[in-house]
């Protein structure tokens, strides 16, 4: 005998409550297998740029060596396979989140390890520099790592650690983009500014970290005195760093340890965080307000556009140290990478807050 309607009705809906039971599940272990591929990738750019701090004529990251010592590693960078560079004297771009790869392409392997599958909103543009890479066309955007040796901002998922030195292994090197941070700009266009910029010295130890210290005089800050400036003329914060007593570039922004307990949007305005709501060191999720923008430099963008991994819940990421550990990470447990990061100096005078961070760029 076959089966009665009934029955048939019955199994279809045992069916469908196993399928409700096992559908989150599943998605579930995608996600957190998603998160391990992605800390592999953040080992991946560790051993990268371990690699290069290996040589007996660095013996350090990139942005912790000298203009002299940077000049020919920079200098005549393949700008695609036309036989065409990006000139000389191409120091700075060790501080530059699109440009800073050149040294280490080989190492990493190809344009593909710096997009994590937790960024699907990153995958398009990924894909298209990918195909430039492996092109045999011949032209000034095909040919070399992610085409021309550029990665353009939207086409990756990690930000750099401007303070990581391989002298300092418990130091934050790499991260995924979904925080907020602080702006590098104290006024001016665009921004919730809740929060600025905080030194990572507590000189009377009193349990609060010293404000910026403010300033426009050039020669007098370029004695650095201090690890971070407001330059009072232009409202920029800039840091102390070894390549250029005093810099600054725009795609960075600030993760002080001074600023763990602060919100970098507050809703509400009630000084707890609430659904929506944006701390200054923690992960973001899709959940964040549709309208919170922030400040990139002199450039005003949506958050949720710009710097959220839809892959990524609020209070998950990952992060790698300059020792090579990569791991996924909380609030609590980036929190805690960003304090101790923030005591290191590496090989320079004074700890370094500034991080290199890639964005979508996308504006209200």
């Amino acid at each position: 005998m076959g089966f009665t309607l009934i029955e048939l009705l019955v199994v279809v809906a045992i069916i469908g409550i196993l399928a409700s039971m096992l559908l989150p599940a599943l998605a579930n272990a995608r996600k957190k297998g998603n998160r391990a591929k992605c800390s592999n990738n953040l080992g991946q750019i560790a051993k990268a740029w371990n690699g290069f701090a290996a040589d007996e004529s660095t013996q350090d990251y990139a942005w912790q060596l000298t203009q002299r010592t940077l000049n020919p590693i920079y200098d005549n960078a393949p700008r695609g396979s036309n036989g065409r560079t990006w000139g000389t004297g191409q120091w700075h771009r060790c501080r530059h989140i699109e440009l800073m790869h050149i040294p280490v392409g080989g190492d990493l392997g190809s344009v593909k390890t710096l997009l994590s599958p937790c960024d699907p909103g990153s995958r398009q543009g990924n894909q298209n520099w990918y195909a430039n890479e492996i092109s045999s066309q011949k032209s000034d955007n095909t040919g070399v790592f992610s085409g021309r040796n550029l990665v353009e901002n939207y086409a990756q998922s990690y930000a750099h650690h401007m303070g990581a030195s391989s002298a300092s292994p418990n130091h934050i090197l790499a991260s995924t983009k979904n925080w907020t941070g602080t702006d590098i700009n104290v006024r001016g266009a665009g921004g919730n500014r809740n929060v600025v910029a905080v030194s990572a010295y507590d000189t009377n130890e009193d349990g609060t970290y010293d404000p910026m210290k403010r300033d426009s005089n050039w020669g007098r800050m370029n004695r650095m005195s201090n690890d971070i400036y407001w330059r009072t003329n232009n409202n920029d914060v800039i840091y102390t760093s070894i390549p250029r007593n005093l810099d600054l570039d725009g795609w960075q922004r600030t993760l002080c340890r001074g600023n763990n307990d602060k919100l970098y949007f507050d809703k509400n305005k009630n000084g707890a965080f609430d659904p929506g709501d944006a701390k200054a060191n923690g992960f973001i999720g899709s959940d964040v307000d549709g309208q919170l923008t922030y400040a990139r430099h002199r450039r005003n963008n949506r958050v949720l556009s710009s710097l959220v991994m839809a892959g990524l819940d609020a209070n998950q990421g990952q992060v790698v140290t300059a020792g090579g550990g990569a791991s996924m990470a909380n609030d609590k447990t980036f929190q805690e990478k960003i304090h101790e990061s923030g005591a290191l100096k590496g090989n320079h005078i004074h700890p370094i807050q500034h991080v290199a961070q890639p964005t979508r760029d996308l504006q209200p």
